[in-house]
């Protein structure tokens, strides 16, 4: 079934033209002229019930307004959005209560206040009881490994303890839906694998943003790139693999290789690689140099990275 379904969502924001001069800054006070900004241009995407959705993109791409849109914070300027078959700007009240949002860049927690107060405090707008706060929290508190630290004002906490309680926040009133735009920017490896580790072991529907594609390879079941505002592709991190026609082959030799086949790049005494399309590559450099004793072929698909920028690059900013 699905919880998140968006037609032709598109937001376009007004702003106002700089113009150069005095007279320029007098005729913007009393004669502003606006410029139209697509920052969603006709977006159109559902979400199954425990789906776990990579929103991908490069900055500007539109995923941010995409995010807020499906919390209720924006309006959209056309299309249809329903979020657990509510309209979010229309019935955002009633939509908070069952959804679940955090944003990398921007805390929701009192900085003046010890970590688990400031939790607690958030519980409190949901209405959650003590009861299934104190369990709730210890038992993210102990995932997470930050229960040393609850006592602990949020002002005093790292970047990356504080998103911990931050997601802490954003899940403590159990919602069905869960937005994260970007909730591993600027962590450490150790903080970013416990929130991936935690995102799996949800069991329910996450939108999840980043620009890390190790956290998108890790925790997401299906990918959508955004680019200019549009979706440029909707599909399984597999299937976006296969989008690009290279793979990478690697072959180590025991003894060092005298002349490397053409084409082919020498990565060491014994070891050569280089892109391919066809086995039949990796076919012929065998035959070359099969008499320096091979021990080992690697033939790895390309990083996520190589196929976002191979997506970027074919389009403009």
């Amino acid at each position: 079934m699905a919880v998140i379904v968006a037609r032709k969502l598109t937001k376009v924001f007004r702003k106002r033209k700089t113009l150069p001069g005095l007279g320029g800054k007098i005729k913007s006070i009393f004669l502003p002229e606006y410029a139209e900004i697509s920052a969603v241009n006709r977006v159109s995407f559902s979400v199954e019930e425990g789906e776990v959705l990579g929103f991908l993109g490069p900055n500007g791409a539109g995923k941010t307004t995409c995010i807020r849109m499906l919390c209720g914070i924006l309006r959209p300027t056309s299309g249809k959005l329903r979020v657990l078959g509510k309209v979010p700007y229309l019935e955002r009240k009633t939509l908070v209560k069952r959804i679940g949002a955090i944003f990398g860049h921007k805390s929701q927690l009192p900085l003046n206040l010890k970590a688990k107060d400031a939790v607690e405090i958030i519980s409190m707008y949901y209405n959650v009881e003590k009861t299934d706060f104190e369990d709730r929290f210890w038992r993210y508190a102990a995932f997470l490994d930050v229960e040393e630290l609850v006592e602990r004002r949020v002002r005093e906490l790292s970047l990356g303890e504080r998103m911990r309680f931050e997601i802490m926040a954003s899940l403590i009133h159990d919602p069905e839906i869960i937005f994260m735009d970007e909730p591993t920017i600027g962590l450490d490896f150790v903080a970013k694998e416990r929130i991936r580790s935690l995102v799996k072991g949800l069991g329910k529907t996450v939108v999840f943003t980043s620009h890390d594609a190790l956290d998108i390879e890790s925790v997401c079941s299906r990918v959508l790139v955004i680019h200019g505002g549009k979706i440029i592709a909707d599909s399984t991190i597999d299937e976006l693999r296969k989008m690009i026609p290279f793979k990478t082959a690697e072959i180590i030799c025991e003894r060092p290789i005298g002349s490397v086949p053409p084409g082919w790049e020498r990565i060491g005494e014994t070891a050569i690689k280089r892109k391919i399309k066809t086995f039949r590559e990796v076919e012929r450099a065998l035959r070359t140099v099969e008499k320096f004793g091979v021990i080992d072929v690697t033939v790895s698909y390309p990083s996520l990275e190589e196929i976002f920028i191979k997506l970027y690059g074919g389009r403009g900013k």
